[in-house]
């Protein structure tokens, strides 16, 4: 999950996300197309309000909760897909 904290400027309170250390460590080690990958994928401005290696982390530690959702459902729609197959 996506690390925030409350972060206070010019009397204004945000929610800042945080990019975990194992994802900055990720992030070192794009290469430059591979960066750029995931610069096209960022939505908002996630890329102008944070240094790019952060946001770089961001967007990997994203894709990766995405990619597990998506895990998750599929497999839950398999097993419905398998239920009815051995009903009949």
């Amino acid at each position: 999950m996506v690390a925030v904290k409350e972060v206070q400027i010019l009397g204004y309170t945000y929610n800042a996300l945080l990019a975990s250390e194992a994802y900055l460590e990720k992030a070192k080690h794009l290469t430059k197309v591979e960066a750029d990958r995931l610069f096209s994928r960022m939505r908002g401005n996630l890329a102008h309000k944070l240094n790019t290696l952060e946001s770089l982390a961001m967007q990997l530690q994203l894709d990766d909760e995405q990619l597990s959702e998506w895990r998750k459902n599929m497999f839950a729609i398999r097993e419905k897909e398998d239920q009815k197959d051995n009903k009949n």
